[in-house]
């Protein structure tokens, strides 16, 4: 009796069973598939990087760092990157980063009715391996923050085509997606622009589609109410968390200028982001680093222009409208892509900044699944070939990393060396460093990924220490030598000393002195 009790037993489900059992039937097939191809291949390709501890100039300052950034504009960032504490956990920080990754991927499908196996997994793949996700990877102490944010824009136009029916009924969903919108953009601004470039491709789906131009024109008031809402909601938290911390945005790549762009720009804002859009494309050597890259790429854009025309032309009714329209929609992408341009023409576009081409692979995508099955085979394939290059430059750019680790690593270990050996050294002393980098007419560089990533990651150095406090972070938490660094007076006042000026580069004798009480070590001119 007792055994079947036990039995039986066994066999209930609990309350969080049902729950979850539920939430799996909830999930359409296309997001499971996408999602754990993301986990699944993100894991794959960025595991180099999650095992490691890979270090650029910037990660040197945030071994342990709250990520508190409401001077950039950014007031959430510290929230949710406190989700995986605020040390530099390389496991834990990229584990989450591919689990937002997935999400997204997720979300993309729906985003973009794709309904077959072959699309959802494309999805979820070229979703992992974009090279924008290795190049947020290689600043990894924030990407959680920044994946959670990407999930979040695309979350936000989801939601916002939810917004069917009358106006009182548009408005939860257009309100959700526009508190979303602000919650990613307080994250990191630099998804809007993928939120923008999301509405925009929307819409010229929606113009293949048989339906009418009220149909179309409201679309494109909801997104716009969508995207106005949310903007407005996120300039009012940082208004808000400015006041509350007493702090105000700085001029950093034009962060100061989210609220207040100057109308007079505009005009040279737009020329710049067409300017800046196309020569990603055609000259960053990013989407293009080789041959074959070069050739999917092309392929892709002919198949995507080819059967899009082709299906808009077939439309019944209003053809002339709807290529008037579309042509319209097109002209906007690089505003949309590129929209920091628009609002400040200055601004520099790194690569952590061109998230919105990813886009286009996955709008590629869902034309094909409504053209001819060779269309669709076609496109599978240059897809993920396009995927797989991508996922072996990504393993490229953190080849690179580690050979920049290993020899700023020899380099720090021979200067430490030397300065010890220095007379007048005692720990704590002040320690200045003129030059950047070591004399390459002594230090040849050795360089072997440069053309490879010159478009993907700065490898135009041997080194990622590049300025005093960098080598004295690194000194710190790699060889437990604690040096101080010089106030900027006693560093003029050191550069003008005759002594100082005839110092010859590293590894000279008189490269390493001690002069008026602090280190001076000269690695170049």
């Amino acid at each position: 009796m007792e055994q079947t009790r036990l039995t039986q037993n066994s066999g209930q489900t609990t309350a969080p069973d049902r729950l979850l059992l539920g939430l799996w039937k909830t999930c359409k097939r296309e997001w499971k598939l996408a999602f754990l191809t993301a986990f699944i291949v993100g894991m794959l390709t960025h595991a180099y990087m999650f095992t490691n501890n890979l270090l650029t100039w910037d990660s040197m300052f945030s071994l342990y760092a709250p990520q508190e950034m409401t001077g950039l504009g950014r007031p959430l960032l510290r929230l949710f990157c406190a989700v995986s504490t605020d040390f530099n956990l390389p496991m834990v920080l990229g584990t989450l980063s591919v689990l937002y990754l997935g999400l997204a991927a997720a979300a993309l499908t729906e985003c973009f009715s794709i309904r077959s196996r072959a699309g959802s997994i494309l999805t979820g793949a070229m979703t992992a391996v974009f090279p924008v996700v290795a190049g947020t990877f290689c600043y990894l102490f924030t990407a959680d923050g920044y994946m959670l944010a990407f999930f979040l824009s695309v979350l936000s136009v989801v939601l916002a085509e939810r917004a069917q029916g009358t106006a009182r009924q548009c408005v939860p969903w257009i309100a959700a997606g526009a508190v979303v919108l602000a919650g990613s953009l307080g994250i990191y601004q630099a998804y809007f622009a993928v939120a923008i470039t999301l509405c925009i491709l929307k819409l010229l789906l929606l113009l293949l589609k048989e339906s009418s131009r009220s149909v179309l024109f409201r679309r494109m008031g909801v997104y716009l109410a969508m995207g106005g809402a949310g903007y407005a909601l996120y300039l009012l938290l940082v208004q808000v968390s400015q006041r509350l911390r007493g702090t105000e945005l700085l001029s950093y790549n034009g962060v100061d200028r989210l609220g207040n762009f100057v109308l007079a720009d505009v005009p040279r804002g737009i020329y710049t982001a067409y300017r800046q859009f196309f020569s990603f494309v055609l000259r960053s050597n990013v989407l293009t680093a080789n041959g074959i890259m070069t050739v999917c790429l092309a392929g892709l854009a002919l198949l995507g222009v080819g059967v899009y025309l082709y299906r808009l032309c077939r439309c019944p009714e209003k053809r002339l409208l709807r290529l008037a329209v579309a042509a319209v929609l097109v002209a906007l992408l690089p505003v949309g892509a590129t929209i920091f341009c628009v609002m400040s023409p200055d601004v520099f576009l790194y690569i952590l900044l061109r998230m919105p081409w990813l886009l286009f692979f996955i709008f590629v995508l869902a034309l094909a699944e409504q053209g001819r099955p060779s269309v669709q085979i076609v496109t599978m394939v240059l897809t993920a070939v396009m995927a797989f290059q991508f996922y072996l430059v990504s393993n490229v750019v953190y080849f690179n990393m580690n050979e920049k680790y290993e020899k700023s690593y020899a380099l720090c270990v021979r200067l430490a060396d030397r300065i010890e050996q220095t007379e007048g050294y005692y720990p704590w002393m002040k320690t200045m460093f003129i030059g950047a980098e070591p004399d390459y007419m002594k230090y040849p560089s050795s360089e072997v990924t440069k053309e490879v990533l010159s478009g993907y990651y700065p490898a135009k150095s041997d080194y990622f220490l590049n300025s005093t406090d960098k080598y004295l972070e690194f000194f710190a938490h790699y060889l437990n030598i604690s040096l101080a660094p010089v106030s900027e007076e006693e560093e003029e006042a050191l550069l003008l000393r005759e002594d100082v000026q005839a110092m010859d580069t590293f590894p000279a004798e008189s490269s390493v002195q001690v002069i008026d009480g602090v280190m001076v070590i000269k690695m170049s001119e």
